[in-house]
């Protein structure tokens, strides 16, 4: 009787620990975590996200682009998450899409490593600025439809 009341508080034992290991696995914070918002941070110290702009400007060759970051919150989220936001903006790529339109159509391409890119396609017109992620990886060309 001994042996199965010993065997049976093993089992309790077991089965309860791999539900507590289960349940702190799931409590683990994202990868890809954002700062808070506040002014300070949790040690009192300035914290980057309030000495970010409001509306950031990206140049290259043949356009410029000022966006609201207010309006593109994957790409504040990733300069908030850079020590150097001002380096990542100047190494932003931006690319015009021709399109016979009052809107106009960007791509931005950021945190461009030796095969992958970040990629937003981003629509500004009159009502405000869009965005819209899409999937990470290498985007190496594009055609518009004749419909555009």
């Amino acid at each position: 009787m001994k042996k199965k009341m010993f065997f049976l508080l093993l089992v309790i034992v077991l089965v309860t620990s791999a539900v507590i290991m289960i349940w702190f696995s799931g409590l683990e914070p994202p990868a890809y975590q954002v700062e808070n918002d506040n002014d300070t941070n949790f040690s009192g110290l300035y914290n980057k996200a309030s000495s970010l702009p409001n509306i950031i400007e990206i140049i290259n060759e043949e356009a410029a682009l000022q966006l609201p970051l207010n309006d593109v919150p994957e790409y504040k989220r990733y300069l908030m998450n850079e020590p150097d936001f001002q380096t990542e903006i100047d190494r932003t790529q931006l690319e015009v899409l021709e399109v016979p339109s009052s809107e106009t159509y960007t791509m931005l391409k950021y945190s461009c490593g030796n095969k992958a890119c970040y990629t937003l396609f981003v629509k500004t017109d009159d009502v405000g600025t869009h965005s819209l992620p899409m999937p990470e990886g290498i985007l190496q060309d594009y055609k518009l439809s004749s419909d555009y």
